[in-house]
């Protein structure tokens, strides 16, 4: 990794060859990137990262160096396991970045060059001191002894123990943004850009992580004069254009060389041939792929099915907390007939709720107040009512289905032939590996080895929050802490132990689960909304015909458009300096921000929705459509609205017009979003104008050339 420099750093070490299995397909791109404030909301709250329309590519936040021979493969597993979808979903992604790595050190953590550029993505220690952290944090974990200074990338001279350890400390260093580093963010630059690739190869994505993390640049006006014979010009026109955005004024006109571009996009290539060529296993990091087995014997793996394991990461709350004491489930005390309206003894429905809705990206959930919520809307019962899913998704937004089982409510396990267990186990881990989660209750039998694990019998509300590879069931049990630590006694007869803990973080056998008492008739399927998480981020899969920018095909519903201004909104609260820079929002002094600006909005939608770039230096609203237009980068729409067209309306703006985006048309309305700096945070918003009024002189549309929309 560079800023600036002319002498370029050799590595001739080479690994094997080797088969490795992978779920991938030639160039298959399918970039993704929640908002950044969702992403630290996941961090701060040890949430898993599960794609939230709960589609096939399920990822955990987490990553690590899992089985490999070489370092290389060790590298690449990393990647795979590292959960960023666009990245760790695609292997011409994965190649980009190690074909880099490969021709800066040869995969080596300890190689420091004479300049002072230490490890595997040769970060500066001497110059910049941006990398000082990890090579201290490095030499702390594996003694410095194991550094020294060379030409040559030679890991293998180093003991396998600490060079993973120094392995796993850069790559973490790299991809996750801490305060002790940049790099982070200079990572997640690279994945934010990954739609502006106009050859979606193994080859353009090298040159682009170059361009946004290496920095490799030859920056002088006579390409080639000064620079080392190993300087070549990126090749990928999408990828020229972000890199002269990135250098701004300072690109010279006749651009600029990159240390050793061509040996890098060979290195990818060659990676991408020896890893990305065989689609007939798993990628699941928590089982290798070729012992890998489902509950059911006869089927085979698949790159559709969901893997977790309970090692992952998980919040879960415990309804028994004493911190809970004194809460009651609902506004009204007591429910009819004088039952106990405490959260300790009544409340796993929400709780066991809340838990699933949390792990499945709804931000701000908190278990007391989805207790309420409940209550108040006629959910408490003895229990907790079994609409009580339904209800909740509702008004959280999620998306619902009643699990169809084969069986009526109040039909319970413990009742069931094996072969009836079986085709329920087929029925409910159907939905687990399509990434969604299960909201059950159940009544356990009266045996000391069926109470509390996980039913009672009483009757207790679980959530099943993933599958295992080999078919294991992970739970979310809300009822008390550890097994040790606390009994509940049933009647004068019987006493069952609280396991909520352990059983939330362990691996069940389906035919136990279901066993033990699942009312298998009262079986509920949830995941996130599709208007909830079709903002402008990349996902992969439903929420319409979706782009790497989150536009809909053929434009958005009013609700689409909604969700969609609501994350603009999010982003317009940061009020990001660094973002303004790369959007070229005009700085104003709105209240709020420079983002709650009307041409901000625009600005904003033209920088990330389309391959052009950034519009930086707008007029009033009133003339964007006339300056994009003339700038030859939109083409004239007259008073015709169509779907992602800008507007401009000459009234309005007290004598500055106004303007916005079209996010949808329909045969009565226009749909658009917009931005009001006199409006503030409200003034963010989707609306629909009439077509009569959208039609008339007032308006005037600029149809964006190069917008990016799904294929």
């Amino acid at each position: 990794m560079r800023q600036s420099l002319r002498v370029f750093f050799i590595s001739v070490f080479l690994f094997s060859s080797f088969s490795f299995l992978v779920f991938f397909t030639a160039y298959q791109t399918s970039a993704s990137k929640l908002p950044d404030e969702t992403l630290r909301f996941y961090s701060k709250n040890n949430i898993l990262y599960y794609n939230p329309l709960g589609s096939l590519d399920c990822y955990s936040s987490s990553a690590s160096l899992v089985s490999g021979n070489t370092y290389e493969e060790k590298i690449w597993n990393y990647f795979v396991g590292l959960g960023i979808p666009g990245v760790s979903d695609n292997a011409a992604v994965i190649a980009g970045i190690m074909g880099n790595m490969k021709q800066e050190s040869g995969y080596d953590p300890f190689v420091q060059n004479s300049l002072g550029y230490t490890g595997l993505y040769q970060g500066d220690t001497k110059s910049y001191k941006t990398f000082v952290p990890i090579y201290n944090k490095v030499n702390q974990a594996v003694g410095s002894n194991y550094w020294f200074t060379s030409d040559v990338g030679r890991v293998d001279s180093h003991p396998a123990g600490p060079t993973t350890t120094a392995i796993i400390i850069e790559l973490d260093a790299l991809t996750k943004n801490t305060p002790e580093t940049g790099y982070g963010k200079s990572f997640q630059n690279f994945v934010n850009n990954l739609g502006r690739v106009t050859n979606k190869t193994p080859s353009s994505y090298a040159e682009l992580f170059q361009v946004e993390v290496e920095r490799g640049v030859c920056n002088n006006n006579n390409p080639g004069a000064d620079c080392h014979s190993y300087s070549q010009p990126i090749t990928d026109p999408g990828v020229a254009q972000r890199a002269r955005e990135y250098y701004g004024r300072n690109w010279p006109t006749n651009g600029y060389d990159y240390q050793g571009m061509h040996e890098r996009m060979s290195k990818a290539e060659e990676i991408y041939a020896t890893y990305a060529s065989s689609t007939t296993a798993s990628t699941s990091t928590s089982t290798p792929a070729e012992t890998t087995e489902l509950a059911d014997p006869s089927s085979t793996p698949s790159s559709d099915d969901c893997y977790h394991s309970s090692s992952e990461s998980f919040t879960r709350w415990d309804q028994t907390d004493p911190k809970y004491d004194g809460i009651d489930y609902d506004s009204y005390g007591k429910v009819s007939g004088g039952t106990s309206s405490s959260i300790r003894e009544s409340a796993c429905g929400p709780f066991s709720f809340a838990m699933l809705a949390n792990a499945l990206g709804v931000q701000n959930i908190d278990p007391v107040e989805v207790t309420k919520v409940a209550g108040d809307g006629g959910m408490h019962t003895s229990g907790s009512s079994h609409e009580i899913t339904k209800y909740l998704a509702n008004h959280y937004n999620m998306t619902y289905e009643k699990v169809n089982t084969g069986h009526s409510d109040h039909t319970f396990g413990s009742s069931l032939s094996d072969e009836q267990i079986d085709k329920v186990t087929e029925t409910i881990s159907s939905y687990l590996k399509k990434g969604w989660m299960i909201h059950t209750s159940g009544t356990s039998p009266k045996t000391e080895s069926q109470m509390g694990q996980p039913f009672t019998p009483g009757g207790h509300y679980i959530g099943i929050r993933g599958i295992t590879p080999d078919g294991k069931w992970l739970l979310a049990d809300s009822n008390g802490p550890t097994a040790s630590e606390n009994k509940q006694k049933v009647g004068d007869d019987y006493q069952y132990t609280r396991r909520g803990y352990d059983n939330s973080f362990k691996e069940w056998d389906p035919k136990i689960v279901i066993k033990n008492g699942m009312n298998v008739g009262n079986v509920h399927a949830i995941r996130a909304s599709n208007s909830a998480t079709c903002g402008n981020y990349t996902i992969s899969s439903p929420c319409g015909n979706m782009s790497s920018q989150g536009l809909v095909l053929g434009g958005m519903t009013l609700e689409q458009a909604t969700a969609y201004m609501n994350n603009y909104r999010t982003i317009a609260k940061q009020n990001s300096s660094q973002m303004i820079r790369d959007y070229q929002i005009n700085v104003t002094s709105c209240s709020g921000g420079s983002f709650y600006n009307c041409v901000a909005f625009s600005q904003y939608f033209i920088a990330v929705n389309t391959s052009t770039g950034p519009a930086g230096g707008l007029p009033d609203g009133k003339n964007v459509v006339g300056r994009l237009i003339s700038n030859g980068v939109a083409t004239d729409g007259g008073h015709t609205p169509k779907p992602y067209a800008i507007f401009s309306r000459q009234s309005g703006g007290k004598g500055h017009g106004h303007t916005g985006v079209v996010l949808g048309v329909t045969d009565t309305d226009i749909i658009v979003g917009e931005a009001d700096c006199f409006g503030g945070e409200s003034g963010i918003q989707a609306k629909t104008i009439p077509l009569s009024k959208a039609t008339s002189d007032d308006y005037s549309y600029a149809y964006l050339n190069n917008l990016t929309i799904g294929e």
